[in-house]
């Protein structure tokens, strides 16, 4: 899990959808000779959390060739948190003590529709939906880019293309134009721990130390930061005493290799896991780095495409971002294909789904990824919004408002984002981001 990253939420919105595939139930009617044949989905809605008894959640979508249909409820978990209506199929909630994210975050079980003779089982899920208030608030920074630390306003940036947080919250960054790693304090006093502001391949100590066009950063369990140096194609290694160092790579290409001996194309973004692997997004494959500095290609190829598989069968078009869950999963902004992927630790690839209120299938371009301790995940994209994307897909607006660009502070309906490109999570699961010579938050209440 990172302590990062380069962000729990907000849902407003009642969604309720049914979808899978169709199944029938069929049995002869003995007094008469004839096939009586129920036709039914399995139930999938989603709910927010809080509603009162009684509220609607949805409706079975079922069919008989001949009678009528009976619905009944088989099981559920928990026990007596919905009813139905025997004769209309209307799901309503019955318990509202459990329609509580905390407490649950689905509630499942079986139906069974009668008619006749004829008995028809089907599987239901309904998902509740975190509701939070939420407040946007800039840290440090100017829409004036420069090079000045400090606090406050006074302070300028370059293109933040990067941020993590390490256990007491400070706050990590690389720079893309100013070449450089700045450190910002939990009461927002900014300081270079590497770099000049000169574009080089340097290592050393602190300002000795030359980056060019950093990207990813993430921190160790050790306090060490690891940097994706783009320009330089290479993974730098930074010490807590600003000590600088190549850790893998440093010319361009693709191979695979111990140290320095390995290549890469174009690096973006980086990750750890919690035996001290990196992970690195290069262009469409992603890279993984031992502690021992061994380089191995786990998911991707050089050519670019969209297909899922294991390895290198897998397909990628340019991956911005990564991050990792409790579990080692990794999942990925796959920018030009407009999906999010996940990466399995033996390098299996999927495609994680993403609908929206109407249940309907979405494509997105997205550019940061960050999960939090709950393997809750954000997403920012490229229509100045950050989402959170659910486990069955739904994929709601955090904050920002969609294809509207600006830089204003204030709640859900205030809130304007200018270049949300990368963000992290602090300890309370509050949501860091750049926007873009900014630091911003977004804080859930």
């Amino acid at each position: 899990m990172k302590t990062k990253k380069t962000i729990a939420q907000l849902c407003l919105l009642l969604s309720i959808s049914a979808f899978s595939c169709e199944e029938k139930g069929v049995e002869e009617d003995p007094s008469k000779g004839d096939k009586v044949e129920i036709m039914a989905k399995s139930f999938n809605a989603s709910i927010e959390e809080g509603k009162p008894q009684g509220v609607t959640i949805g409706k079975v979508e079922a069919s008989v060739s001949s009678g009528e249909l009976i619905y009944e409820i088989e099981s559920q978990q928990p026990e007596g948190a919905i009813a139905i209506n025997s004769s209309t199929g209307e799901i309503t909630i019955a318990d509202e003590s459990n329609f509580s994210y905390e407490l649950n975050q689905s509630i499942t079980g079986m139906l069974k529709l009668s008619s006749g003779n004829t008995e028809k089982l089907i599987d239901f899920i309904i998902y509740i939906r975190e509701v939070k208030t939420i407040e946007v608030t800039t840290i440090t920074g100017h829409n004036k880019p420069g090079f000045v630390n400090g606090n406050g306003s006074s302070v300028r940036f370059n293109i933040i293309s990067s941020i993590c947080l390490d256990k007491d919250d400070n706050i990590y960054i690389t720079e893309f134009n100013n070449h450089c790693i700045r450190k910002i304090t939990p009461e927002g006093t900014v300081t270079t721990i590497a770099g000049t502001g000169v574009e080089g391949f340097v290592n050393g100590k602190g300002d000795i130390a030359q980056f060019s066009n950093p990207q990813g950063i993430d921190i160790d369990a050790q306090g060490n930061l690891y940097v994706s140096d783009a320009g330089n194609d290479a993974v730098r290694k930074i010490t807590p005493d600003g000590n600088v160092s190549t850790f893998a790579g440093g010319e361009e290409g693709h191979k695979d290799g111990i140290g320095t001996e390995a290549q890469f194309v174009n690096l973006e973004g980086l990750t750890i896991d919690d035996e001290g692997n990196v992970y690195v997004a290069d262009v469409s494959t992603i890279r993984k780095i031992t502690p021992s500095g061994e380089v191995t290609t786990l998911a991707g190829a050089q050519e670019e495409g969209y297909a899922d598989g294991k390895g290198t069968n897998a397909r990628f078009y340019y991956i911005f971002d990564i991050d990792i869950d409790s579990k080692g999963n990794l999942y990925a902004c796959d920018a030009r294909n407009e999906k999010i992927r996940k990466i399995t630790p033996s390098g299996e690839v999927s495609t994680a789904k993403m609908i929206d209120d109407k249940g309907d299938s979405i494509d997105q371009f997205t550019w940061g990824i960050a999960l939090n301790e709950k393997d809750e995940i954000y997403v920012a994209s490229d229509v100045f919004t950050i989402h959170r994307l659910y486990a069955d897909g739904f994929f709601p607006i955090v904050a920002g408002k969609k294809g509207v660009k600006g830089g204003v502070d204030g709640g859900k309906e205030e809130a304007l984002l200018k270049f949300s490109r990368v963000m992290a999570l602090d300890s309370k699961g509050d949501i860091i981001f750049a926007d873009p010579h900014k630091l911003r938050k977004v804080s859930f209440k």
